[in-house]
């Protein structure tokens, strides 16, 4: 894949392809739950569990055995739902007990995409620009001056760290201005926090602000 083909992509497993090998598993459950989050509302309090401890496990706050017990959750409801010809609640269960999976590598295969064409370049569209969120230009790498993100008592860390923690995506504008201001010129990375779209946990910038990989 070259860099023209990556940028204007609208196929994820085409991207996801193109990672494999470079993506951490961190980036690849992130992009999972990402997606999920933004299709499908949790039904109930076990899944919103289930979707929790994934997340916590991602940023190391969850060890293995929460995971398989997630995983087990997970599949249970799934089950359950699966013999409730009625549910609609099977297919985000099953998604989630995916996404509880103690290896992402499933993840390279795509994520869940419906039979409808209309449904399906949507969820592909979706996907496409998580990804693009998550990655950034793989083919530009960016590096961050080591004094920006101490500068005026670590403001930019700060902000950074906030964003990620209550996924305040509408103040990436403010962190570019406070990037700025900390001397960092970098168009890529100004234009990424001022640039509408899909932003999710994980973010390229944030991630590279906060030494996250």
């Amino acid at each position: 894949m070259t860099e023209a083909e990556w940028m204007a992509c609208t196929d994820p497993r085409r991207m996801l392809e193109f990672v494999r090998g470079k993506a951490s598993d961190r980036k690849l459950r992130l992009f999972a739950l990402a997606f999920v989050r933004r299709m499908y509302p949790l039904p109930d309090k076990r899944s919103k569990r289930i979707w929790a401890t994934v997340e916590r496990y991602v940023d190391g706050l969850a060890d293995p055995a929460q995971l398989r017990v997630a995983w087990a959750s997970a599949r249970w409801a799934a089950n359950v739902a699966t013999r409730q010809t009625d549910d609609e609640t099977e297919g985000v269960r099953w998604l989630l007990a995916a996404l509880a999976e103690e290896s992402p590598s499933w993840v390279i295969r795509g994520i869940y995409v419906p039979a409808s064409p209309a449904e399906r370049e949507s969820h592909e569209a979706i996907q496409c620009r998580i990804l693009c969120d998550l990655f950034g230009n793989p083919f530009r790498p960016v590096a961050i001056t080591p004094a920006v993100p101490i500068w005026n008592d670590g403001t930019v860390s700060k902000l950074a760290q906030a964003i990620y923690d209550r996924r305040a995506f509408d103040r990436l504008s403010i962190l570019a201005d406070a990037l700025e201001e900390a001397g960092c010129t970098d168009a890529d990375i100004l234009n990424h926090c001022r640039q509408p779209g899909e932003h999710v946990r994980g973010c390229w910038v944030v991630d590279l602000l906060l030494g996250k990989s």
